[in-house]
C-alpha cells in the first residue's frame, strides 16, 4: 500500500492507494484498487475507485469498479 505523495510512474502487480496518498504520474498494474488522490494515467487489468478515489486523468482498464462517491 502506498501512503504519502509520490512524484514518479509506478509498476507493480498488485497496487493499492492509500485515502491519504497523491500520486503523480502514471500507475500501470494487473490489479488496482484506489483509495486517495492519482493525477496521471492509470493503466490495469482490473482497476476499482472506492468512494474516497479522486483520479484526474485516464483510466485504461479490463474491468472496473466504481463506488459511489468516488471522482473521476
Amino acid at each position: 500500500m502506498i501512503e504519502g505523495v509520490v512524484d514518479g510512474d509506478i509498476r507493480a502487480h498488485l497496487l493499492t492507494v492509500g485515502e491519504s496518498a497523491t500520486i503523480r504520474g502514471e500507475i500501470i498494474a494487473d490489479d488496482i484498487v484506489i483509495n486517495g488522490r492519482v493525477i496521471g494515467r492509470v493503466r490495469g487489468l482490473k482497476v476499482r475507485l472506492t468512494s474516497t478515489a479522486r483520479v484526474e486523468g485516464d483510466i485504461i482498464h479490463k474491468t472496473i469498479a466504481i463506488e459511489s462517491g468516488a471522482h473521476f
